[in-house]
């Protein structure tokens, strides 16, 4: 069973990590594809009469600021309506502009010194994180303009963005697919174990019956022949006959101590050929057992007479060696 299980459970491993090489390498991707939509998506909502074209956008606050600062730069920077300035022009102010949430009149002072009319400011997180399993990207945004004339919100929008990768959208039917497969051969393996058990139980049966006629022809028949006739062999012809007799003897011993095998550990072709060879045994065994029979009872002939059944007494010996 373990090694059916583990021949079917290869390929689907195989495919599996394959799965995972390719999802792990889209991960990197998935954060940035998920915040060029929501740059795509601000670009988009942010109307095209502000009272404004001059355009800072300032730090965010958030695990994702900056990729989404450069986004939505690069982004609105193809608005003509809109001038942004310059990343570099706005660096040396960058700490305090990190108060301008809280504090309105800084917001006003750092525009008024890089000569905007208008910030753009938010804050920026991430809902879910960008792990291979997951599959998926969520940010959420919460972004405004504000005229540092005035004070006053001009635009403000919130936005949940996700991206997915392939895996993470089908994911669960992958994993549901893998797991059904294992079940699947899990109860294949279990149902092929009874079959071959009950394949090595007739084998065991066919060749206890190849025992007990080896047993009847070496104990019985060949020894009565050598011993119990009073007519007798002479004395080559009894030298052969009783070498037979041992060899059927230990050929028995043999197949009295040599196991069949384990049913979970062998395949259904190994099962089936220990079967064939059980089978051939048990043939040669009634051969051997009638040959014996036959010397027996044809004691005290000529070596001529005798040498016919001798010699197909040692080949039925031979082929029953051969399929232990």
């Amino acid at each position: 069973m373990k090694r059916l299980i583990t021949k079917s459970m290869v390929p689907v491993l195989l495919c599996l990590l394959v799965f995972t090489g390719m999802a792990t390498a889209q991960v990197d991707s998935l954060a940035n594809r998920a915040i060029d939509r929501l740059a795509a998506s601000v670009l988009n909502d942010v109307p095209e009469d502000l009272p404004v074209s001059r355009i800072v956008v300032l730090p965010m606050k958030g695990d994702v600021d900056d990729a989404v600062r450069s986004a939505v730069e690069r982004d609105l920077v193809q608005r003509p309506e809109f001038t942004l300035l310059e990343r570099s022009d706005v660096e040396y102010v960058q700490s305090e502009a990190l108060n301008a949430f809280v504090n309105p009149a800084t917001v006003a002072d750092i525009a008024q010194a890089l000569g905007a009319q208008a910030v753009l400011l938010g804050d920026i997180h991430t809902l879910q994180s960008y792990g291979w399993f997951t599959g998926k990207a969520r940010v959420h945004a919460d972004l405004k303009i504000v005229d540092i004339s005035t004070l006053t919100i001009l635009w403000a929008d919130n936005y949940d963005i996700s991206a997915t990768t392939w895996w993470g959208r089908t994911r669960w039917y992958i994993i549901s697919l893998v797991l059904f497969i294992i079940v699947v051969a899990y109860l294949l393996a279990r149902g092929g174990v009874s079959d071959r058990k009950k394949i090595l139980d007739k084998a065991d049966k066919e060749r206890y019956k190849a025992v007990e006629l080896m047993k009847t022809a070496e104990a019985r028949s060949l020894k009565d022949a050598l011993y119990g006739s009073k007519k007798g062999f002479s004395t080559e012809m009894a030298n052969q006959i009783r070498t037979l007799q041992t060899e059927v003897e230990q050929l028995n011993i043999r197949v009295k101590s040599t196991g069949l095998g384990d049913p979970k550990t062998l395949t259904m072709g190994e099962v089936k050929d220990i079967l064939k060879k059980a089978e051939s045994l048990g043939k040669q065994a009634k051969l051997i057992n009638e040959i014996a029979s036959n010397i027996q009872l044809n004691a005290g002939q000529d070596d001529n007479f005798l040498a016919d059944p001798v010699n197909r007494l040692r080949t039925a010996i031979s082929k029953a060696r051969d399929a232990i």
